[in-house]
């Protein structure tokens, strides 16, 4: 969030059921915020929530052309398997734990206080028609 905006979006989808559960991934970040480790982020966190639910694989799948979550895929420990013009990843997720809980309860309260301290944020911040400008990265 930024100034009360959504900049980006994951969720995890259970696909099916049992001891054996497989989830699906999406992720979304705005353009100009794209490029500063957000949707890594936000992929780090859904795994979290996905192994405190039992779930012990996620799929993420983008097009071939989607290298940048290719990336994050493989920063992930991802599995990437190249099917009809798709990619797809597979993350191999472990047994909830008590690490993995207080995780979860710490990404929680982080987030009850950056949306308390975004109430008060002091005029002038950054908003949607103000954003900061895209960070460049410096090339390969």
């Amino acid at each position: 969030m930024d100034g009360g905006e959504l900049r980006g979006l994951a969720e995890v989808v259970p696909l099916t059921a049992g001891f054996a559960r497989l989830g699906e991934l999406a992720l979304t970040v705005e353009r100009p915020w794209r490029g500063r480790g957000l949707g890594t982020d936000l992929c780090r966190r859904s795994l979290i929530l996905a192994c405190n639910r039992n779930i012990r694989e996620v799929a993420m799948i983008c097009l071939a052309e989607n290298v940048p979550m290719q990336r994050i895929a493989a920063r992930l420990d991802g599995r990437v398997l190249h099917r009809n013009g798709d990619v797809e990843s597979r993350v191999q997720l472990p047994r909830p734990s008590p690490w993995s809980l207080m995780q979860e309860v710490v990404m929680a309260s982080g987030e009850t206080i950056g949306s308390l301290s975004d109430q008060w944020a002091a005029g002038g911040a950054e908003t949607s028609e103000n954003p900061p400008p895209p960070r460049r990265r410096p090339a390969a």
